[in-house]
């Protein structure tokens, strides 16, 4: 799937779209350069999901943990009516791996356990530093800058 935003408002409607066509699937890796929108598509899903806290990229703490709201009445969330069929989330963890510098600093923050537990929701920011080691089954979604405030946004699922 291909969308093309003109605006962060616009990036956050995108993300709320595509949560009800993950069908269960708890992993999302984002890539693109810096300023291209993956912070603002966190935002999104994090606003859909029921989080009410602020979200900000976790760049310095690498990790950080929101609850996911426990009751999803059918609602319309940024404009867009739709209805979670993604599982049983508790947890959204969004990851920003910008400062790692290897697969050992990936370990030290134990992420293969968070990402096999179905209850999370993990979201991780700069995931091409360490494609060798991600999960098989995921989402990877790819971010363009293609004008001032155009981005393409490019969502492919990945089952090897």
């Amino acid at each position: 799937m291909e969308y093309t935003s003109n605006s962060p408002l616009q990036t956050k409607k995108i993300a709320s779209k595509i949560l009800p066509k993950l069908k269960g699937k708890n992993i999302i890796c984002l890539y693109g350069e810096l300023g291209a929108g993956k912070t603002t598509f966190v935002q999104g899903l994090a606003k859909a999901l029921g989080i009410k806290k602020r979200l900000t990229s976790p760049t310095f703490i690498l990790l950080k943990e929101y609850k996911v709201a426990s009751h999803q009445p059918p609602a319309t969330r940024m404009g867009i009516n739709w209805k979670l069929e993604t599982g049983n989330w508790k947890h959204l963890i969004h990851v920003d791996c910008y400062r790692l510098a290897s697969e050992k600093d990936l370990k030290s923050i134990d992420l293969t356990e968070i990402w096999e537990d179905k209850q999370n929701l993990v979201i991780i920011e700069w995931a091409e530093k360490f494609s060798q080691i991600l999960p098989r089954q995921r989402i990877d979604i790819k971010f363009e800058h293609t004008g001032k405030n155009k981005r393409k946004i490019t969502i492919d699922e990945v089952i090897h």
